[in-house]
């Protein structure tokens, strides 16, 4: 019988090193890409608050008369408390996100199409929302 001294082969070392780096072949990928999937989730919750913001801003509009004017998408950033305008870039978060006219705007009336985009990360993606315009005159009750 052959005595061990308890250490490892080097069929068993050259085995785990391969496991390892087939794991990390196929996780990597995924890791890399998990701050975009991030951002990209953000920016799904942003819009829904600023389309929120929109129809509850319109809806104090028509019943107190002091609402925020909504006339563009761009003009939807001003609702949010922490965020900051510039042109069409909104600065929330320490992030620059784009608010622009959704390319294919189907929509009439007071509803708007609207895209948010990360100005920083193009590989977060866009996303589309509705916002609901409030031109002067019906952001008053008068």
């Amino acid at each position: 019988m052959i005595a061990r001294d308890g250490g490892f082969t080097h069929v068993e070392l050259i085995t785990a090193i391969s496991v390892m780096s087939v794991l990390s072949a196929v996780a990597w990928p995924k890791l890399v890409d998990v701050g975009s999937e991030a951002r990209y989730a953000t920016m799904r919750s942003l819009s829904a608050t600023l389309t929120q913001a929109s129809v509850l801003n319109g809806a104090q509009g028509q019943l107190r008369g002091a609402a925020q004017p909504l006339r563009s998408c761009q003009s939807a950033g001003h609702l949010l408390v922490n965020a900051t305008m510039t042109d069409d870039r909104m600065h929330w978060q320490g992030r620059e996100l784009v608010l622009e006219d959704a390319a294919a705007n189907k929509l009439t009336g007071s509803l708007r199409e609207c895209t948010l985009r990360d100005a920083q990360d193009p590989a977060a993606g866009k996303v589309d929302f509705v916002i609901r315009l409030c031109p002067d005159q019906a952001c008053s009750n008068t």
